[in-house]
């Protein structure tokens, strides 16, 4: 039971890091090339601004789970608005992108769906695992 109790404490992490290399992968990616978003009919200054959050998301998971700062709970903040930005990118996402993907004999929504519910998870646990 100790170590299940000792495992508790570090759970959260390879959500945290496939979720993070997920998003800075994509975010990368599309960063000296806007114009693939511009292929969706999205104006330019939201390709730059998509590119931002995606790379923005590992950062703020990665050092919402680090930081040691007990000032206003910066930690657990950090931690909610890397979860917020993967609920907002997730679902603009599946607007704009994959909203023909519902059905699953094609390319399927499965990918989406579980990116979208770890991005709750993260904006309702915060850092309390």
């Amino acid at each position: 039971m100790k170590l299940i109790n000792c495992l508790k404490l570090v759970a959260h992490w390879p959500i945290r890091l496939t979720i993070s290399l997920t998003y800075f992968v994509h975010g990368i990616g599309k960063l000296p090339h806007p114009a693939i978003i511009d292929n969706f009919g999205i104006p330019p200054v939201f390709a730059y601004f998509i590119a931002f959050c995606e790379l923005s998301i590992p950062c703020l998971l990665i050092i919402g789970g680090i930081t040691s700062i007990r000032l206003f709970n910066i930690e657990d903040f950090l931690t909610r608005l890397g979860g917020l930005l993967i609920i907002s990118t997730m679902i603009g996402a599946i607007i704009v992108v994959h909203n023909s993907a519902w059905d699953y004999r094609h390319e399927g929504m499965e990918f989406q769906v579980l990116i979208l519910s770890c991005g709750l998870y993260f904006l309702l646990r915060g850092n309390k695992v």
